[in-house]
């Protein structure tokens, strides 16, 4: 795993990789990381990334954003934020399936009301981290490249 990692941050810091091109794959792999469900994001993030040009293995890589280990405050962040929108009235022990064993089965028990809002929160949180990370990116790759000439 950690020599995949080590793959990936080469791969975007290397010289031949347009700051741009690389803030637009990581953007969409993160959007749609955080959007989807685990398993999905693939189906999506791959013909997406061929059809807008974008690198693709780095896309892909981006969506790693949702794993095991953060996918359940994600979920649960994510409800919080919907819930506050929505003004939907539901308690935490309604959504206590869904954080404590966050798959398939528990995501479609979760009623109406706790869906929309784990969606909504979702988009939410997908956009502003999308965003950011778009114009951040550049920034963080002219100062590695800068300390690397050096």
């Amino acid at each position: 795993m950690k020599f995949r990692i080590n793959q990936i941050i080469d791969h975007v810091k290397s010289h031949s990789s347009d700051p741009k091109l690389v803030a637009s794959s990581i953007s969409i792999g993160l959007f749609f990381g955080i959007l989807l469900p685990m398993g999905t994001q693939s189906l999506v993030v791959v013909p997406i990334a061929l059809y807008l040009r974008v690198n693709v293995y780095i896309a892909m890589s981006a969506t790693l954003i949702t794993n095991p280990l953060t996918v359940a405050p994600l979920y649960y962040v994510s409800i919080l934020i919907g819930k506050y929108i929505t003004s939907f009235n539901f308690n935490r022990e309604e959504i206590q399936g869904i954080i404590n064993s966050p798959n398939y089965e528990n995501l479609l028990s979760l009623g109406r009301e706790i869906l929309i809002s784990l969606v909504l929160g979702n988009l939410c949180i997908a956009i502003l981290i999308s965003i950011t990370s778009y114009f951040l990116i550049p920034k963080i790759l002219s100062k590695l490249k800068r300390k690397r000439s050096d």
